[in-house]
């Protein structure tokens, strides 16, 4: 398996930086690879610990970037348009449910 560059983000706001092999959204831990150390032993991260997990091109990043939110004039976007809002419910320490909130347009309630 091909090393993946990945940006991991603690719930502590910790954040690591290196290569893993052994991710998988179903197992409760996977390995971080420090690509200026690459002998030196993993990190094991537990997924429980994690914010976020960032599968990343490089780690530098582009600090220039900013995100838009909205199109510009000149674009002309087609389709409906749709706000999804999502919440993550923690239910025990290792029990987490995802709700989405769909709203297809102002005037309609959400779908709870």
């Amino acid at each position: 398996m091909e090393p993946n560059k990945v940006i991991v983000r603690y719930t502590n706001g910790r954040i690591i930086k290196g290569f893993t092999q052994d991710f998988f959204p179903n197992k409760d831990r996977f390995h971080v690879h420090f690509p200026h150390n690459p002998p030196a032993e993993p990190a094991e991260v537990l997924i429980k610990d994690l914010k976020a997990v960032f599968f990343v091109r490089d780690f530098a990043g582009n600090p220039q970037y900013h995100e838009r939110k909205k199109f510009l004039p000149e674009e002309n976007p087609y389709g409906r348009r749709v706000e999804v809002t999502f919440v993550l419910l923690k239910m025990s320490p290792s029990t987490f449910f995802f709700r989405f909130l769909l709203n297809l347009n102002k005037d309609l309630l959400p779908i709870s």
